[in-house]
């Protein structure tokens, strides 16, 4: 990739900066050949027990859904995300660990307090 991008407001313009990922922007075949790259990380983050955690794909963007009830519930999870961390790492796609990863939790009943990790390379 040899890209390039600026910032326009009123008439000024940013300097050049390198563009090091992402999808071209405004082209209507970028976004398509990525869905269409990584077409295959659902199944390849679910295991054949860990078919109950949900993946959900937009654009360069996925999360990960999985009901906690248990310990293992919680083991699958984690599992899922290494998974994940291992399809990144085959196909040299990057995460952007510490400005767009964040962990959610909802319960009404329990505070849960298990954290789940990626480890960086």
């Amino acid at each position: 990739m040899n890209r390039t991008q600026f910032v326009a407001v009123n008439g000024q313009y940013s300097k050049l900066f390198k563009v090091l990922s992402g999808i071209p922007q405004g082209s209507v075949i970028g976004p398509i050949l990525f869905l269409i790259y990584i077409n295959d990380l659902p199944d390849f983050c679910s295991g054949k027990h860990d078919a109950k955690c949900a993946i959900y794909l937009y654009s360069d963007d996925a999360k990960i859904y999985k009901t906690i009830t248990n310990g293992e519930d919680q083991d699958i999870l984690q599992r899922v995300i290494n998974r994940l961390k291992e399809w990144c790492d085959r196909w040299l796609v990057s995460i952007n660990i510490i400005n767009k990863c964040n962990q959610m939790s909802f319960d009404v009943k329990h505070k849960t307090d298990t954290d789940y990790y990626i480890i960086s390379n």
